[in-house]
Order: C-alpha cells, then structure tokens, then sequence
C-alpha cells in the first residue's frame, strides 16, 4: 500500500525539489514502510521548512521506532517537544 505513495512521493521530489514538497508527509510514508533511518532523514528537513506536522512527533505511533534515537530526541527538542 505505502509502496506506491513511496514511489510516487519520491518521483515527485526528484521532479519539485525538496522546497515544493511536504518532507513530513515523505517521512511518515518512509516511517510506515520500514524505513527508518529516511523517515528520521525527511523529518530533520521537514524541521527545516517549518512543517506544521512537526508538532505531532510526540503522538504519532508511526515515531514509535525512532522515539530512544538520540537524534530523533534532539529534533523534538527543536521543535519544542520535551521528549
């Protein structure tokens, strides 16, 4: 199911770039499939775009993997979200 989104949010990203394209829709979609470590690296960018999906990082069940990563603990921090 998510593999056909995958494909077809990355096709876009290559198309758009990274500014014309929701990173924190392409990290929950990374973070669904498996994949961890892009979903982590798709978040770090989101942050950067200011993506409002940001604020569900301490909710979210699909951040359940990454919740003991130090980094994804640092980038709740970032965002304002004490983990």
């Amino acid at each position: 199911m998510f593999g056909d989104a995958l494909a077809d949010c990355e096709r876009w990203r290559r198309s758009y770039g990274d500014s014309h394209f929701n990173l924190a829709m392409l990290a929950y979609i990374y973070g669904r499939s498996g994949r961890q470590v892009e979903a982590r690296q798709a978040l770090d960018k989101a942050y950067t775009q200011h993506s409002n999906h940001m604020t569900s990082l301490k909710v979210e069940p699909v951040w359940d993997s990454l919740r003991d990563d130090p980094r994804f603990k640092d980038l709740m921090r970032r965002v304002g979200l004490a983990p």
